[in-house]
């Protein structure tokens, strides 16, 4: 029977064709799968960017403030050493008299 065998011949044609189809679209699943898991390696990358910036630039700024209260704190202690300086003597170093 000559159609006997074509019809194996087409099935098992059919079979491996559908096989190197699931063969060749694997690789692809696989690179699209770590295609969009980069790109979301990225994004997230990218936000955590961000966010060190703004953390570093609120560093930034806190050493700024601090190195402000750090000046007007040594400013104001000048100023008292010096009201009390003056004022523990009085005129020609006589002392003050008591209240």
């Amino acid at each position: 029977m000559p159609g006997g065998p074509r019809r194996f011949s087409l099935a098992v044609t059919s079979e491996v064709g559908a096989a190197a189809v699931t063969t060749s679209t694997k690789p692809l699943e696989a690179i699209f799968l770590s295609t969009f898991v980069m790109i979301s390696q990225n994004r997230a990358d990218a936000k955590r960017q961000v966010i060190a910036d703004q953390q570093w630039q609120t560093v930034k700024e806190e050493d700024r403030q601090n190195e402000e209260l750090l000046n007007l704190s040594n400013e104001i202690l000048k100023l008292t050493k010096a009201i009390h300086s003056s004022t523990k003597a009085g005129p020609e170093g006589a002392p003050l008299p008591k209240s």
